[in-house]
């Protein structure tokens, strides 16, 4: 894939939330087959960036393209996963139901159309491993199964870039290089950006990083530096390789 071809691009984009600034003069492009990871502090505005990208936040300032157009018309194209996806353990979804509501394109209730919408989220179960779960409720899912139904809902849409808002954080720790091993063969042929508080784990899967603190403090190559990192977070910062590149917050106030 040519990651020279721009898909996603923000030029000075400010959001505010009841009169506070959430994002503040962002200009960030995202280039096809990147998998890009959004590192930064609780309420820094990496899940607003996020909704800026798919038209679901709407900018006071600033130009936002996806795929040269406007978000919201080209919205289809993108398969995001929330953060924090509950389920009650007693409703009565399957895990087939929950993906087969990401190919609605496919249906937009044309029964004609559900063969294909059927067929479609077989073949997204079975690639995420969940073919064999897909008559049990969510709700009794373990943390990584659910996890992989989000993504197989997202996928099952058939989109060209996947948003992902902490995909891994009702995943148990030995759970999670699993789950960053399947956005790396993902990455084959989606372009990736996915949000992220794990600096160590995130840094050895992802192509490029952005760091974000209502404004964007470094966008580029993988690699940080306290400096970059300290004006991110705001305070003490301990890198630590092991290898492989693993960056740890120290702890602190």
């Amino acid at each position: 894939m040519d990651k020279k071809e721009p898909v996603i691009q923000l030029r000075h984009v400010t959001v505010s939330h009841d009169g506070h600034p959430a994002l503040e003069d962002i200009s960030l492009t995202i280039f096809k087959g990147d998998l890009l990871g959004i590192i930064g502090p609780n309420g820094g505005g990496k899940t607003t960036l996020l909704k800026v990208i798919l038209g679901l936040a709407t900018p006071l300032q600033g130009q936002v393209e996806v795929f040269g157009g406007p978000p919201a018309r080209n919205r289809h194209r993108i398969g995001y996963v929330p953060q924090y996806a509950e389920f009650d353990p007693d409703f009565p979804i399957s895990v087939e139901d929950v993906v087969t509501m990401g190919c609605l394109k496919y249906r937009r209730l044309n029964k004609k159309k559900m063969p294909v919408c059927v067929e479609k989220s077989r073949e997204v179960m079975e690639r995420m491993g969940i073919w064999k779960l897909r008559k049990r409720k969510i709700g009794g899912l373990s943390g990584g199964e659910k996890q992989r139904v989000l993504i197989a809902r997202a996928l099952a849409m058939a989109p060209e870039i996947l948003l992902l808002d902490e995909p891994t954080a009702s995943v148990d720790s030995h759970l999670q290089a699993t789950v960053y091993d399947l956005l790396l063969e993902l990455n084959q042929t989606l372009t990736i950006c996915l949000v992220s508080h794990d600096i160590g784990v995130i840094s050895a899967y992802v192509r490029t990083l952005a760091c974000l603190n209502r404004r964007l403090f470094y966008h580029g190559e993988k690699e940080l530096t306290n400096e970059i990192l300290m004006k991110t977070y705001r305070c003490p910062v301990q890198l630590i390789a092991h290898g492989v590149p693993h960056r740890v917050l120290k702890e602190h106030g």
